[in-house]
């Protein structure tokens, strides 16, 4: 399978610099049905969505979770809580996971959280 850059490469190559599919095949070092695939078709490779599933995904310890992240995301660093202090709280909920369990959910959920929506200003004061 091609990345993307090499598709919107044969792309250019064929649609800018009129490249024929031969020519195309021996740049890319490809063969001729993938050069053929790429350079003419709108077929573009389908993006694979990971579907998240588990006790924390399907019941509501994850949103309790979640929800305490979102709450500590507005504290300072020092008073947010901990994987383990998380972990002791759930467990006086009855919680009846494993601390594993909650380690992995926590960091997915801290990338989700701490990654910057699109509209938000970068560091070098530009828009991304």
């Amino acid at each position: 399978m091609l990345t993307m850059s090499q598709i919107n490469c044969i792309k250019t190559l064929r649609n800018d610099k009129g490249l024929s599919v031969n020519a195309l095949k021996n740049i890319m070092g490809i063969t001729w049905t993938t050069a053929m695939k790429y350079a003419d078709g709108e077929q573009l490779p389908k993006i694979k969505i990971k579907k998240c599933s588990g006790m924390m995904y399907n019941s509501p310890w994850g949103e309790m979770v979640s929800d305490w992240l979102f709450e500590d995301q507005q504290l300072k660093k020092k008073l947010r809580r901990t994987n383990k202090k998380l972990y002791e709280q759930l467990m006086e909920h009855g919680f009846p996971g494993s601390y594993r369990t909650i380690c992995l959910y926590i960091q997915g959920r801290r990338k989700d959280l701490s990654a910057p929506s699109p509209l938000q200003e970068t560091a070098r004061g530009g828009f991304c």
